[in-house]
């Protein structure tokens, strides 16, 4: 699964109760129902720090056997796709007029950027090995691979005027694709699809395409993805007793409302949660298991690490089993271990952190720089 959420990128955690999860809490310990694909948490290599780093040319969109791939413009304005080898920092392959997406498996997502559209395949990141999907009327501008079914890649790219997302196991024979106007990101949820822009989204099943849910007409509202539903939360509602948003089930039934009295905590790193999980407590990062890492109260963000230590205001990555954590602590982008120490320093506070394929990527936006961290364990 690749939330693009990402994110959207991944889901938040109402509270209608505040677990004393610290590190000298005699409670007992929730385990969350956690679902993504272990690309998604954080190497656990990275509990011994960071060795080196590497600067990327662009996004990056891969990473696996000791090669990252990332997407370059050159200063023609030429988009390009490389391997490097981060052994010795030579190009393993390299695709001119490409662009990249991520994608399951050691693999990334690659598009020609010819002037008539976007031939598109799968590639093996270590050896540039691809295999086709699909191709493109229109010039391709985004794209990545979702996930498999048993009929296909999950394919998702956006063009100028409209996202597509289908299921694709040749060129020219889809299992099912379809359109939506404008930019949307798709993020892969308990047997469904859903892809939300800015003022609208829809749910679909991930066999078949069929819409279970949508709403065209979003206005302020914001979407949070569960695994196995949404939630609806308006940030302008001020006046009680006016609830803040809704919750609902993957086939657009409301499930319950959320009231103003309810506490609505960061998104957490590392997963998508379960309705019954985000209406738990304030968990902000979980482990591939699914133990608490991180809460979050009103004094900010506490890290359950052996000194209950207080990193900062936001969760951004954490390792599979929880001894890594990335924040920003309003003054830089850190990464600490499970004493609380710091690790390593990732960036300037602001800094957008990524996890792609277990590894840490950091892009400054004051820099425009992008830096990969490999982990030192």
């Amino acid at each position: 699964m690749r939330t693009l959420t990402r994110p959207l990128s991944a889901a938040a955690l109402l509270g209608a109760a505040v677990l004393a999860l610290t590190a000298c809490s005699t409670e007992p310990a929730h385990e969350y129902t956690v679902s993504g694909d272990a690309g998604l948490w954080l190497d656990d290599g990275y509990s011994a720090g960071v060795s080196e780093t590497f600067d990327a040319a662009g996004r990056v969109c891969g990473v696996a056997d000791g090669v990252f791939v990332d997407q370059v413009q050159a200063e023609n304005g030429q988009v390009s796709v490389r391997a490097i080898d981060t052994a010795t920092g030579d190009e393993v392959w390299t695709l001119d007029d490409a662009l990249c997406g991520e994608a399951p498996g050691g693999q990334v997502a690659v598009a020609s950027l010819g002037p008539d559209g976007s031939h598109i395949e799968l590639a093996d990141i270590a050896t540039g090995d691809a295999a086709p999907l699909l191709d493109a009327d229109a010039v391709v501008e985004s794209l990545s691979v979702l996930g498999e079914t048993e009929h296909g890649w999950i394919v998702q790219y956006a063009t100028g005027s409209e996202t597509r997302v289908g299921v694709h196991a040749s060129p020219d024979r889809p299992a099912w694709s379809g359109a939506f106007p404008g930019q949307r990101q798709c993020t892969l949820l308990d047997g469904h699809v859903g892809c939300a822009g800015e003022t609208s989204f829809t749910v679909l099943t991930a066999e078949r395409g069929e819409v279970t849910a949508e709403n065209a007409e979003l206005g302020t509202l914001r979407i949070t993805w569960l695994s196995d539903g949404y939630v609806l939360q308006d940030p302008t509602a001020s006046e009680a007793p006016d609830p803040v948003g809704a919750l609902y089930a993957l086939d657009g039934n409301e499930v319950r409302l959320i009231e103003q009295t309810e506490d609505v905590p960061p998104a957490p790193a590392g997963a998508l949660f379960t309705s019954a999980d985000y209406m738990l407590d304030d968990a902000v990062a979980v482990t591939a298991a699914g133990s608490a890492v991180a809460t979050v109260d009103r004094d900010g963000i506490e890290f359950h690490g052996d000194d209950a230590a207080e990193p900062g205001s936001a969760a951004l990555a954490v390792s599979a089993g929880g001894q890594a954590l990335a924040v920003d602590t309003g003054d830089a982008v850190v990464l600490l271990g499970a004493d609380g120490d710091e690790l390593a320093q990732l960036g300037p506070s602001g800094s957008e952190v990524h996890v792609v394929d277990g590894w840490l990527v950091v892009f400054d936006p004051a820099s425009w720089t992008t830096t990969v961290f490999a982990p030192a364990g």
